[in-house]
């Protein structure tokens, strides 16, 4: 009841004050209270104590999981940070799948060619057996002239 009164005494000036504060304080300890996602693209730099040293990946990704923390002492091999995988697997799935079709096709198209060149084969038997047995060239001697 007493904030009832003490709110009903307020004039419109006061009560944007009050509301504006409320609000303030209610962002701050969201901001303190919530965890945001943070996405940042870049370059990473190890200097290590011999020479400097480049890191990048191979092709972009997403950093999945870092491994290291600044200033920590690593060993050759180590892992640095883990990538994310699934543009990569998408890509390869349709690779995979394009890669297929291809293989079909081929074996399709080699199918077709079989089927057209076994007739000529056989037609083209009975001709050269002739030849062969009278000696004589299909064409005949005035074609080579």
């Amino acid at each position: 009841m007493k904030i009832t009164r003490w709110f009903g005494r307020l004039n419109s000036a006061e009560r944007i004050i009050f509301f504006s504060g409320l609000g303030m304080s209610l962002f701050l300890i969201w901001a303190s209270l919530a965890e945001v996602d943070e996405v940042a693209r870049g370059q990473g730099r190890v200097i290590p104590s011999s020479k400097v040293q480049l890191i990048q990946a191979a092709e972009p990704s997403t950093i999945d999981d870092i491994l290291v923390r600044s200033g920590q002492t690593v060993k050759k091999g180590q892992l640095f940070v883990r990538l994310d995988d699934s543009s990569s697997a998408s890509e390869l799935g349709q690779l995979e799948t394009e890669n297929k079709r291809l293989s079909d096709r081929s074996s399709r198209l080699e199918a077709k060619a079989a089927l057209v060149t076994e007739p000529v084969r056989a037609k083209a038997a009975p001709m050269s057996a002739a030849c062969n047995k009278s000696g004589n060239q299909p064409w005949g001697a005035d074609y080579l002239r």
